[in-house]
């Protein structure tokens, strides 16, 4: 037996535990259109791997939801690391009319669009908003402390190995597919939209 950590199959007997990917990214989403924040850029991660598709679905949601089309301008990918977060902050940055926040699909991309800001001489939190997805503990340590939708990852681990024990020792397990709460985490690096 196994459990799929941050994976949907449709495999009806494959045990899985995820997290509220799409509505955490249409809480953050929501978050940055209260600031009034209009052009709203996103750095997605493959679209091959679930939790990227659904974080994208929320970030549409969003939009959709106070009548903003779907810009594809606005839209790169990125593969989670840094260096991916650097390049795609800095192409939509560079556009000729820049989206006034960025949400990267996880921290490390995040830090990446930090960094990327500030090579290009812009505050953030000021000049541009950056919003992160994981909450990894750097994210409450860098400068400016990062945005972000905090991830339960260790509950997803318990409650993983839970759900491993009970199918290794044939106990009946009652939802094959565990997803749990995602938090949005306001920290420094989003604000107003400049005016």
């Amino acid at each position: 037996p196994f459990v799929v950590i941050d994976h949907h199959s449709e495999a009806p007997n494959e045990a899985s535990v995820t997290a509220t990917n799409r509505k955490g990214m249409l809480e953050a989403t929501r978050y940055l259109l209260a600031l009034g924040h209009r052009r709203i850029g996103f750095v997605k991660g493959r679209l091959d791997i679930t939790c990227s598709h659904e974080r994208l679905q929320g970030y549409m949601e969003g939009l959709e939801e106070i009548g903003l089309p779907y810009d594809p301008e606005l839209v790169v990918e990125g593969n989670y690391m840094k260096a991916s977060g650097f390049q795609g902050a800095q192409k939509l940055l560079e556009l000729p009319n820049p989206p006034s926040a960025l949400i990267m699909s996880n921290d490390m991309m995040a830090f990446g669009a930090i960094e990327a800001a500030r090579v290009m001489g812009l505050s953030v939190g000021q000049d541009v908003s950056i919003i992160g997805f994981d909450d990894v503990y750097m994210a409450a340590e860098t400068y400016p402390p990062l945005t972000t939708v905090r991830q339960p990852l260790m509950d997803m681990g318990e409650v993983a190995l839970d759900m491993l024990l009970d199918l290794i020792e044939n106990r009946r397990v009652l939802n094959l597919r565990r997803q749990l709460p995602t938090e949005l985490i306001v920290r420094e690096t989003t604000g107003p939209a400049p005016r």
